[in-house]
């Protein structure tokens, strides 16, 4: 990634998200992160998201089980450091070289792999996946969304030929 290389040497239990849609991936490939950061823009009145509080419903989960991280003025270092986790993702967040080295000293963190916020779906899916020791599912959520896309695409002829833009 973009810091270096991070080495998860066991099955992460405690796992912490810092990107924007890193909590899910992994609500999509069947795990519930202790802590995820709050959303603030486009989430519900929780913090989160209708799909993620559906997806870690089907997991056996709650929304409340879920810290919700504040990270508007910064990543909530002490705050991520008090729930213990093993392993820090943030494939689509924009950590810092400072963010980076401060998480580290509390757990490996997978970063971006290049520029901050730029990280394709497909990519952070299959990062995410192998961090969580998930690969297979991983590929097969990939390959779920990519056959939706393909359906919707093709009940919606009206839509070939045209792009969009999310900034």
């Amino acid at each position: 990634h973009a810091f270096g290389e991070t080495t998860i040497e066991s099955d992460p239990q405690r796992v912490v998200t810092v990107g924007w849609t890193d909590h899910e991936v992994m609500a999509a490939l069947g795990e519930v992160p202790v802590g995820a950061v709050r959303i603030s823009w486009g989430g519900n009145d929780e913090g989160s998201t209708d799909f993620f509080d559906a997806a870690i419903g089907e997991l056996g989960a709650t929304p409340a089980e879920v810290t919700r991280l504040d990270d508007s003025d910064g990543i909530p270092v002490e705050e991520i450091a008090a729930l213990e986790p093993d392993v820090i993702l943030g494939t689509n967040s924009g950590l810092t070289q400072e963010d980076y080295d401060a998480l580290s000293r509390i757990a490996p963190v997978v970063a971006y792999p290049e520029a901050a916020w730029g990280t394709p779906w497909r990519e952070s899916v299959e990062m995410i996946g192998q961090a969580l020791g998930r690969p297979a599912e991983a590929q097969e959520s990939i390959a779920e969304t990519e056959a939706l896309i393909e359906e919707t695409a093709a009940a919606h002829p009206e839509l070939e030929g045209t792009s969009v833009a999310w900034a």
